[in-house]
């Protein structure tokens, strides 16, 4: 069981890094998946259909280690899934950057929302205070699969042991790999394409990918973020509402500007003109 500790401070408070629900082997799982989504969608170039699908594991990932059970975070979760679809159809390079900041944020507001709390009660210091709550958890993300407990403490070591012998092993299959190769053109044949560079190219896509995925697991697991401060102002439901609906609504309209392109109907309305 972890423990939460509580300061009279409420920026000490804010940085605390109680985690309530412990990783588990589920968790480990969501976290090589993306790891490995990560890798394919990168190198394969983020705006084709290995991005829309790791966008997709991510948060199949979220959901299914039941890390995000509140129904507004499940809605942002299909949110984000959707506009990841955006990137196997996207029709402008310049709109890649602002589709994956929109689904990168979405993801993380899921996590963060993902036992409790609702968007209509979000004010600004709740939100800086969400924000820094969630880089806080995600620079100590790899502590949170190392450290398992509950009943799936032997899974998750299990699985936990696999992935600390495929490090050790790794490194050293490479280098005598390498070294084989060299000594022999036909062995060499058998990895015709990799070299160092693609090795640790590969190695740093996977790291980056575990990382991100483990860190939104362990904000959804997280203890509250306590809000540092309060604005002499508050902003209701309707102004929220009016600023969400807008969003929504501009969104909207983009999501059926791609389906149009998909179809070929844009090409079709130039054509015409």
């Amino acid at each position: 069981m972890s423990q939460t500790y509580r300061t009279d401070s409420p920026v000490l408070n804010l940085l605390e890094l109680g985690v309530e629900r412990p990783a588990d082997a589920r968790v480990v799982v969501a976290t090589v998946a993306a790891a490995a989504m990560t890798d394919l969608a990168v190198r394969s170039g983020v705006a084709v259909v290995a991005g829309a699908v790791l966008v997709m594991v991510v948060a199949a990932g979220l959901a299914a280690t039941r890390r995000v059970a509140n129904p507004q975070a499940l809605g942002l979760l299909g949110a984000a899934v959707a506009f990841g679809a955006c990137l196997a159809v996207r029709t402008s390079p310049w709109l890649i950057p602002f589709d994956v900041l929109t689904v990168g944020v979405l993801l993380v507001l899921a996590a963060s929302l993902g036992r409790g709390g609702s968007l209509f009660d979000l004010t600004v210091p709740a939100v800086v205070a969400r924000a820094l709550h969630a880089l806080a958890h995600g620079i100590a993300a790899p502590g949170f699969l190392v450290a398992a407990d509950g009943p799936h403490r032997q899974a998750a070591g299990t699985a936990l042991a696999v992935l600390r012998g495929l490090a050790l092993a790794i490194p050293l299959l490479i280098v005598l790999g390498l070294l084989l190769a060299s000594a022999d053109a036909v062995f060499a044949g058998f990895f015709g394409g990799w070299s160092p560079e693609t090795v640790v190219v590969h190695a740093v896509l996977l790291t980056i990918g575990a990382w991100g995925m483990a860190g939104l697991l362990r904000v959804a697991a997280a203890s509250p973020a306590a809000t540092p401060f309060v604005l002499p102002f508050r902003l209701g439901r309707l102004e929220a509402t009016i600023v969400l609906g807008s969003l929504v609504a501009l969104f909207a309209a983009f999501a059926t500007a791609q389906l149009i392109a998909l179809s070929g109907g844009g090409w079709r309305g130039r054509r015409d003109r």
